[in-house]
């Protein structure tokens, strides 16, 4: 009976033992200052997990604030892997009081031990920080970053992304990121969007809130006192200010050892769905230099910011010559968009294009079929002289010129521009066929050259045509054409 009961102990402090290692522990809090409602505090936790590759679910964490016997949850806006710990980002509870108060933070693995912080009245002096460079009164043992030596460059009429903490609420109408940018007899105000990141086809981020502003179009180049501080609970923060160089758009004639932004010159269509693909025209390939393939398509719509990765670059970024970029947007994205590309390789001064605005409606565009007729000789030629292009080992079932097989040709609009978003059904009697991606043979603006199936003869030819996304499809096009003998 002893031993049992021993035998009881022992499991139960074991037990205790590994809740108490894997349960979590507060490491800091942002701000580490007096923090007032309406500020996003961002509470660091130990991580025992190294190199995670996704975020644990917010349902998960529970946060809790002490305050004279009184405990509120406070809301956990993100939780995200950062500085090698798990930071989440919190909104405090409505009635918190100035004062003492203590953070708990609960997970399935037990519970913190609780983390002391002053709560105050008055909204903390922010801290900024651009291209890791930290602003005027901070030291770099306190962020980790490097200290401020020079001008930082900012791009006049572009999108920035501005790394302040702490932030502010975005629900919180009363609460706000102000800046203002100073130079000689000039004063420009603005207000950041508090927007949250989302991931996007093709590439993975953790969500979480950011400040964004619209750097004014009509600075001038040269210096400018870059100022911000915060709002909230009607009261207002101390400045912090940052010394920064206005710039123009494309790097400047004493920066020669580096090429122009990328600069949109064009885009199609204006309208499109949702998840639908579209073209952006560059009007250099080499400002996608050095590897077009690290580039990004930005957007922001509704408030937030989403990335993807482009569907289709340019091959060759020595010749100085205009380039077509193919994008697609995240389906769950409707209604206005501002786009931008980025080339990560020029950095944040000089990487973004410039925007444009699109309209994305709330449904998947069918294509516009208005004729099907047989392939002309003229076009088939054209298909002969690029067999000779194909390399040797592009696949068997490349669309290459076969005399034995049949081409038409579809006058047809608003074809998604990947084919592999796009299906064509083609019945003959009773006999169905499918059309796969190198069945679609050449482009030709407004219209496009299609190989038949080889079990298509002589007859009449029902065919449908839909475009889709990654998880739809539009409305089916119906058309017929007879194949001769």
């Amino acid at each position: 009976m002893k031993l049992a009961l021993m035998c009881m102990l022992l499991v139960q402090f074991f037990h205790a033992e590994i809740r108490a290692k894997d349960a979590p522990a507060i490491v800091k809090m942002v701000p580490e200052h007096p923090a007032i409602r309406g500020e996003i505090v961002e509470i660091y936790l130990r991580d025992e997990i190294e190199n995670r590759l996704v975020a644990p679910s917010i349902a998960n964490y529970q946060v809790q604030v002490l305050q004279n016997g009184h405990k509120n949850s406070a809301q956990v806006l993100s939780i995200r892997p950062r500085e090698h710990m798990l930071c989440l980002q919190v909104i405090l509870p409505e009635d918190s009081r100035i004062g003492n108060a203590d953070f708990i933070v609960t997970t399935v693995s037990g519970q913190s031990p609780a983390y002391p912080i002053e709560l105050g009245d008055r909204p903390t002096k922010p801290k900024m920080v651009l291209d890791n460079l930290i602003s005027y009164g901070s030291t770099s043992q306190e962020s980790g970053r490097l200290p401020y030596t020079e001008p930082v460059a900012i791009e006049r009429g572009a999108i920035r992304k501005i790394d302040v903490t702490p932030l502010v609420d975005p629900k919180d109408k009363d609460a706000a990121l102000l800046f203002e940018f100073k130079q000689t007899g000039i004063s420009h105000k603005i207000q950041a969007e508090i927007v949250q990141v989302q991931s996007g086809p093709g590439i993975y981020l953790y969500p979480h809130y950011i400040a964004i502003i619209e750097v004014p179009d009509s600075l001038k180049p040269g210096l400018a006192e870059l100022e911000v501080q915060i709002h909230a609970n009607n009261k207002y923060s101390d400045s912090t200010v940052l010394v920064v160089t206005i710039v123009d758009h494309s790097r400047t004639a004493d920066s020669p050892s580096v090429g122009a932004s990328p600069r949109i010159s064009a885009y199609g269509p204006i309208t499109t769905g949702r998840g639908q693909s579209f073209a952006l025209s560059l009007a250099n390939s080499t400002s996608l230099a050095p590897e077009p393939r690290n580039a990004l398509i930005l957007a922001v719509n509704n408030g937030r910011f989403y990335t993807s990765v482009p569907e289709r670059v340019p091959s060759d970024t020595k010749i100085d010559a205009p380039a077509v970029i193919v994008a697609r947007l995240d389906p769950n994205i409707y209604g206005p968009v501002t786009v931008r590309i980025f080339n990560p390789a020029l950095g944040e001064v000089f990487g973004f294009s410039n925007p444009i605005s699109m309209d994305i409606l709330d449904t998947i565009v069918p294509p516009e079929l208005s004729g099907i007729a047989a392939a002309s000789q003229q076009q088939l030629d054209h298909l002969k002289e690029l067999d000779k292009f194909l390399p040797e080992w592009a696949p068997r079932d490349t669309c290459r010129y076969d005399s034995a097989r049949r081409y038409i040709v579809l006058k047809i609009k608003k074809m998604d521009l990947n084919k592999n978003f796009v299906v064509i059904k083609m019945q003959q009697e009773k006999r169905l066929f499918t059309l796969n991606y190198n069945d679609f043979c050449v482009g030709y603006g407004d219209s496009a050259l299609i190989r038949l199936p080889a079990g298509i003869g002589p007859g009449k030819v029902d065919i449908a045509i839909a475009n889709q996304n990654i998880d739809a499809q539009s409305v089916w096009v119906y058309g017929s054409f007879d194949i001769d003998q």
